[in-house]
């Protein structure tokens, strides 16, 4: 039998647990010495044997295979603040020499070098709210084309291809002192590129090259709570 929509499904001895796609970012499976649990939420869990701790926005839900149902849990979990990040455009990105690729190796496309990066890229300078230098915030960078780059006093510090979805960046990680410079590169996709994108993301490329900056944000990350699971 072939069932069309979502929700729990006899198959065979068992059962078959069908989400909506949208819910395959927001699913964590943790082995816990009961057996394997399957939860759901927006924000970030770590656990151990006997604790499931969260932080970020909630709520966190459990998936109960005996009812087939999911049960809220108590985390007190409150979403963060976040806060606008500025982007002074410093240069325009290239539209009329922009190559399609940048080679090959074997079948996989290369990744531009610095100097196409250098020459082609759109480039924006952050200006960074106010922060600590051990403050655990996240930049979130809504944009779109080939490859980003994130630099800090000239240092590659973080970078990624697009693939439509947000780009998270840590400052603990990434090493962003305050009084530091941050730079932010955009390439432009050229709409003959033929790099492999989901389907919703290939849509958005039209007859022109995309270079798209929508939102950056700087959301402070709060401390890890733990988690009720009776």
């Amino acid at each position: 039998m072939v069932h069309a929509g979502t929700g729990m499904y006899a198959a065979g001895d068992g059962a078959v647990l069908v989400l909506p796609a949208a819910d395959g970012d927001l699913l964590w499976v943790r082995d816990s010495p009961d057996g394997r649990q399957l939860l759901r939420t927006a924000g970030e869990l770590s656990w151990s044997d006997d604790e499931l701790l969260a932080r970020g926005a909630g709520p966190i839900e459990l998936f109960d295979p005996a009812l087939g149902e999911w049960r809220t849990l108590d985390a007190g979990v409150v979403a963060s603040a976040s806060a606008p990040v500025r982007a002074v455009l410093l240069a325009e990105a290239e539209a009329v020499h922009l190559p399609a690729d940048y080679g090959f190796g074997g079948r996989r496309h290369r990744a531009p070098d610095r100097d196409a990066v250098d020459d082609l890229a759109a480039i924006f300078r952050l200006e960074l709210p106010p922060h600590s230098a051990d403050e655990d915030a996240v930049l979130d960078i809504d944009w779109a084309g080939d490859v980003a780059e994130l630099r800090a006093e000239g240092r590659v510090i973080d970078d990624r291809f697009w693939d439509g979805e947000r780009w998270t960046v840590s400052l603990v990680d990434a090493g962003i002192r305050p009084d530091e410079e941050v730079i932010l590169h955009v390439l432009p996709l050229s709409p003959h590129s033929t790099i492999g994108l989901p389907a919703a993301t290939r849509a958005q490329v039209g007859v022109e090259p995309l270079c798209r900056l929508d939102a950056i944000t700087l959301r402070p990350r709060e401390a890890w709570r733990r988690v009720a699971l009776s």
